[in-house]
């Protein structure tokens, strides 16, 4: 099994003669906008820590595993700035992938500029965000365990810089993103006799927080993705949240998945979130498991600017 679930890919990998890397999805999306566009970067006013893990095809060996590490805020002396930096690792059958990027956004538009001069409070809002960073890319050969053949020994490793650049735009409660994380799509330091091209993701994300009472607001939220020489995809999920406490949510990936979601805050530093999708298409195992944890430095923020409300000036 182990041979077959590693050489098949691989066969027709090498029949192109082509390596395409793809962005790692992710049904959380929402929770972690940073991974994906550059322009989030310090758009909340707490500096937070986020990490994310999804595997998917649970028990079948080689399945997609990843990880992605994030953390992002405000600059002290510049609050229209942002920066961030997100650590991801993504691994399928023998080929892993490590990409570290640091982004930088700067906030352009914000309608309570006139009212506070350090930009932290923005009922309405737009910034723009550039990101920056290195692909690692690595083929361990030899566990495919193929004698005799040159082409299967050794390993493959590759590391190449690449950037990105967003739009976010905000509006009480609602927002709106456009980003493509990745726009070099020929990679550098490429062995002869291989291609390994990148395919550009263009992603277009939007939401909004209804506040239904004191107790209940209600999130609906889409991911529009599109890869060249793909069919496009689509997320909707459709959110409720309890007392600023539990969040519950289902989401539909088009012609792929659907999923259930539930997200526990502890006050306003902490959440943690469990995600399951149960796929609809192919003969491979249908489920997937995904977490999120996030830590917020609200302290810090409510000691430098003592006008600063977590409740309300935030969106969750």
């Amino acid at each position: 099994m182990r041979r077959f679930t590693y050489i098949l890919p691989l066969l027709l990998l090498l029949a192109t003669a082509s390596l395409a890397q793809q962005q790692s999805s992710f049904s959380l999306y929402k929770f972690h906008p940073l991974t994906i566009n550059p322009a989030h970067s310090g758009f909340e006013l707490p500096v937070s820590i986020i990490f994310s893990g999804r595997k998917q095809w649970v028990n079948l060996e080689g399945a997609p595993t990843t990880g992605v590490f994030s953390i992002n805020g405000r600059m002290a002396n510049h609050p229209r700035s942002g920066l961030g930096l997100s650590i991801a690792f993504d691994r399928i059958g023998i080929t892993n992938t490590t990409s570290i990027y640091g982004s930088y956004s700067f906030k352009v538009i914000s309608s309570k500029k006139q009212i506070y001069d350090n930009w932290d409070f923005d009922a309405v809002s737009l910034s723009l965000g550039l990101s920056a960073g290195l692909d690692y890319f690595s083929e361990n050969l030899n566990d495919l365990e193929i004698n005799n053949d040159p082409n299967f020994t050794g390993n493959l490793n590759i590391i190449s810089p690449n950037f990105g650049a967003g739009i976010y735009y905000s509006n009480n409660g609602f927002f709106l993103s456009f980003s493509v994380p990745k726009m070099i799509t020929t990679p550098f330091n490429v062995p002869a006799g291989m291609e390994l091209n990148y395919k550009n993701h263009f992603y277009l994300m939007g939401g909004k927080v209804l506040q239904l009472n004191h107790d209940v607001k209600l999130k609906p939220s889409f991911l529009l993705k599109y890869v060249n020489g793909a069919p496009a995809q689509a997320d909707a999920n459709l959110n409720i949240l309890l007392k600023e406490a539990l969040e519950l949510g289902v989401g539909y990936r088009s012609n792929s998945a659907f999923n259930a979601m539930v997200m526990f805050y502890s006050g306003l530093r902490y959440s943690i979130g469990y995600n399951y999708d149960n796929h609809i298409v192919g003969n491979l195992p249908n489920s997937a498991h995904e977490i999120v944890i996030q830590y917020r430095f609200i302290n810090s923020v409510i000691n430098r600017i003592p006008r600063f409300n977590p409740k309300r000036d935030r969106i969750r």
